[in-house]
């Protein structure tokens, strides 16, 4: 479910903070998160659900979606050139080959990690909806400045031969991979 969805879930339904049987007589908690198929015990229907345990659920949810969703940066390549899947493949096998496969490898490396950097926004976003979408607005900015920072930076060093497209992508790449950490550390309530 979407940051979106979730937080009009959130909203429409309210947090339950105690275990109960839903509407199909399913043990449920919080925001209707299933904690197993069949009724609750009399044991779950006196223990509470805490807030931390509430935001544990939601994080291992997210965290889960996430993995799944994730693209592989072969196939991600693959769409964004128009190439087969199978040639990227082959030019992401020596990163050495040429520029094209030089090309490839370091887009690649810039997929991954904004892939990185998306998940931990993410998961600080499931942590805390308020963190999120500040993360999101400054993410949203940072990318402009870092994409116009490393064209400049490029174009300086490079003067628009072969390597440039490689050189901006190794540029945002190391970038993302400082804000990627520069957000891990970043503390959210």
């Amino acid at each position: 479910m979407s940051h979106v969805g979730l937080t009009a879930l959130r909203i429409r339904e309210r947090a339950v903070l105690h275990y109960y049987n839903d509407i199909a007589d399913n043990c449920t908690h919080g925001v209707g998160t299933l904690a197993h198929h069949g009724p609750c015990t009399e044991d779950e229907l006196r223990r509470p659900v805490t807030p931390a345990m509430k935001r544990a659920f939601v994080m291992i949810a997210a965290v889960s979606r996430l993995a799944l969703a994730a693209p592989n940066p072969v196939d991600e390549l693959a769409a964004r050139s128009g190439l087969p899947a199978s040639e990227v493949g082959a030019l992401l096998s020596n990163c050495d080959a040429d520029q094209t496969s030089m090309n490839f490898c370091a887009w690649r490396d810039q997929i991954v990690a904004e892939q990185e950097l998306q998940r931990i926004v993410d998961q600080k976003s499931a942590a805390s909806p308020d963190c999120g979408v500040t993360l999101k607005k400054k993410i949203t900015a940072w990318k402009k400045n870092r994409d116009s920072s490393c064209k400049k930076s490029a174009d300086r060093e490079w003067h628009g031969g072969s390597m440039l497209p490689a050189a901006i992508a190794i540029c945002a790449t190391a970038e993302t991979k400082r804000m990627t950490k520069a957000i891990r550390a970043k503390k959210c309530n």
